[in-house]
């Protein structure tokens, strides 16, 4: 009888994790959708909008900021790499330390509020690019 009971109480919790998507197959992606960051760059305040989508990084919209102008394109620079590696730490832009330091950290804020882990964004291997400002 202990034996029955055991063998129903395991099926009841298997089919209550199946059923909540919490099982070793579970495919339920937690990390979709769209969190603010915030980050300090050079000019002060940078703020960011990252977009997640089936573990990938699909977009990232630059926010309010007061980068100057040359600096500030270090940031949509950044932006591609994050976007085309689906990683948040990628080299900053040489001459514009600051504002990529500034902006890795919003980005990096953002996805902290997704609750997701830096293990889910799965690397996307992408050709070298230059990473330093246009003369």
């Amino acid at each position: 009888m202990k034996k029955i009971i055991s063998i129903l109480l395991g099926a009841v919790v298997l089919l209550s994790l199946a059923a909540c998507g919490a099982g070793p197959d579970s495919s339920a992606n937690t990390t979709d959708g769209t969190y603010t960051g915030e980050g300090t760059g050079k000019g002060g305040k940078i703020q960011v909008e990252l977009t997640l989508k089936n573990n990938e990084i699909a977009d990232i919209v630059i926010g309010e900021h007061n980068e100057t102008p040359g600096y500030a394109d270090a940031m949509e620079q950044m932006k591609q790499a994050m976007i085309a590696s689906n990683q948040i730490e990628v080299d900053g832009v040489a001459g514009a330390t600051f504002s990529s330091r500034g902006f890795q950290e919003a980005v990096q804020d953002a996805f902290n509020k997704s609750g997701a882990k830096k293990s889910d964004l799965v690397k996307k291997e992408v050709a070298p690019t230059s990473s330093e400002l246009p003369a």
